[in-house]
């Protein structure tokens, strides 16, 4: 006794009856070995695999975005981002130069925000230490009157004139 094609067949498996159901898509055995073929042997670009993620976030500040239409989409909408064949050229990553594989993307902005976090904390630490020497600075100078303002009003009053030897001519 056969069952209806959408409960699948039944199955004793390791002594429980179990319901199986095969969705295989049919393709020519030749496309299944180019798309594997192609699947190994990845992007044939002169890039190398970037090595760290600051070379990640210095190649993706040199990739080119541009924004673009699907041909099967209405001209109302657009899109916004690299081109697969820009990608590949630049990062020498995925299957091919026709497509950016979400993994890829994902794994590029993560490295790229790590060595943004890495720069944001540099420069963090360079202005915590930037405030400390001029707060230090600002200690130093407090008690010598050198303020601006001190000094222009020092500077406002009239003295009398001097003789060609500096002595006051009205003294």
């Amino acid at each position: 006794m056969t069952s209806p094609p959408d409960e699948g067949e039944r199955t004793d498996y390791l002594g429980t009856r179990v319901n199986t159901r095969v969705n295989a898509a049919m393709r020519h055995p030749a496309q299944w070995v180019l798309s594997h073929a192609t699947r190994r042997r990845g992007v044939d670009t002169d890039a190398a695999v970037p090595t760290s993620a600051q070379d990640v976030l210095d190649r993706l500040t040199a990739l080119r975005i541009s924004t673009w239409s699907y041909g099967f989409d209405h001209k109302s909408i657009r899109h916004l981002g690299p081109m697969a064949q820009d990608f590949a050229a630049v990062f020498g990553l995925g299957s091919n130069t026709r497509r950016i594989s979400a993994v890829d993307a994902n794994g590029v902005c993560m490295a790229s925000i790590q060595a943004l976090n890495r720069k944001v904390l540099a420069l963090e630490t360079k202005v915590s230490a930037l405030e400390k020497d001029m707060d230090r600075l600002h200690e130093e100078l407090g008690g010598t009157g050198t303020d601006r303002n001190a000094l222009e009003a020092n500077n406002s009053h009239t003295s009398p004139p001097l003789d060609e030897f500096g002595r006051s001519a009205g003294l």
